[in-house]
């Protein structure tokens, strides 16, 4: 029987100057099990980065030298980075009544639907997402030919997809996508639960992004969110709004998360993340969630209160909490408040977002501007 051609896969990421140290070490893992796959693999990162951007961590002085390190560990890699980025809204006119479809400032979203136009620019038939802090399945030696459980899996994935599937994952072993480092011992499973009934995701069977996500590409985007404030903290970052957000989106049906054998961390917290920074993501896909199925900002926000007084009074450990900033009466009651953790801006944001998704998806417009995309970006992604 002759060998089937090489799939041809993009494994990306994404990548910022905290996680550096955890992405490299990724990179470099994934790219040595990717040898013995039997899969054509390009690497790619994106990242809401400058490459000029001050880099300070060891001998690396920018982010292009941070980059460059990254591309020598793998034979072929490619980025989308903030040049490419404004390269695009600066040169590409049907792009200007379209800023949706990823915005400047780094979110969960946004960073998936630059690596669906960048796999699909390199000529990439599938992505598979990895985050920073895991590793790859472990060596399968009942395999032939030197292959591994990565290829396995990933074959296991496509096959999938051809079906009707429309996105499939693995998840973390030793975790959940979902954290509960800020609950009471004894009540981690109500809080597992809470987080279900809120939100419609079986954080159990959670598609999870980090965790070996494939689609194919260009695929189906996710949704996006811009800044809700001038500082760099007010990102619009949505827990599960780019991976199991497609359990509920009803273009979505069908993605799955396959349990089996999961991917391995070894950065088991990832982003270090006070408890109002981490439940504020949470509230967001509360709010998200509920406005996704009933439509109405009323209910959304209803469902919101009540999901944040049940978890504030029955489940956040004191002792655990982590706080903003020091000072005098600071406290978990004082600090931990709705208009803190959802502030109107935020879930205006959501909103916003949400809408301009459905516009996306509501006709052809995310794959006629992917082939638009595809024609112009070859040349810009090749940074090195």
């Amino acid at each position: 029987m002759p060998e089937r051609e090489k799939r041809k896969i993009m494994v990306g990421f994404d990548f910022t100057t905290s996680n550096y140290p955890a992405a490299l070490y990724t990179l470099q893992q994934w790219a040595r099990c990717a040898e013995g796959s039997g899969l054509d693999i390009t690497f790619g990162v994106s990242t809401a980065l400058s490459r000029k951007k001050v880099f300070c961590f060891e001998k690396i002085s920018t982010v292009r030298d941070a980059l460059l390190i990254m591309a020598g560990q793998c034979r072929n890699f490619v980025c989308w980075d903030e040049f490419v980025t404004d390269f695009v809204f600066c040169s590409v006119p049907e792009m200007l009544s379209r800023p949706f479809l990823f915005y400047r400032d780094f979110n969960y979203g946004s960073s998936v639907n630059r690596l669906l136009l960048l796999a699909y620019a390199a000529g990439c038939e599938y992505l598979v997402r990895v985050d920073p802090g895991t590793l790859p399945p472990e060596l399968d030696p009942e395999q032939d030919g030197g292959r591994t459980k990565f290829g396995a899996i990933v074959d296991e994935h496509i096959d999938l997809i051809k079906g009707s599937v429309k996105v499939v994952s693995r998840g973390y072993k030793g975790r959940l996508a979902i954290r509960d480092l800020f609950v009471y011992e004894n009540k981690k499973k109500e809080h597992e639960q809470l987080v279900e009934g809120f939100t419609g995701i079986d954080v159990r069977r959670q598609v999870t992004g980090g965790a070996m996500f494939t689609s194919n590409v260009p695929g189906l985007p996710v949704v996006g969110f811009g800044r809700f404030g001038p500082s760099k903290k007010e990102l619009t970052l949505v827990w599960g709004s780019d991976d199991a957000i497609s359990q509920i989106l009803p273009e979505m049906s069908g993605s799955k998360n396959m349990g089996g054998v999961l991917v391995p961390r070894f950065d088991p917290e990832g982003k270090r993340k006070t408890t109002v920074e981490y439940y504020r993501g949470v509230a967001g896909m509360v709010y998200l969630a509920n406005f996704i199925t009933s439509g109405k900002d009323v209910v959304a926000r209803k469902k919101l209160r009540r999901f944040f007084h049940e978890l504030k009074g029955y489940f956040l450990d004191p002792k655990r909490y982590r706080l903003e900033s020091e000072g005098k009466n600071k406290s978990m009651r004082r600090e931990f408040t709705l208009t803190r953790v959802a502030p109107e801006p935020f879930l205006a944001k959501i909103r916003d977002g949400f809408l301009a998704y459905k516009e996306l998806v509501s006709s052809d417009k995310w794959m006629r501007m992917a082939d638009v995309l595809k024609k112009v970006l070859p040349s810009q992604i090749q940074v090195f």
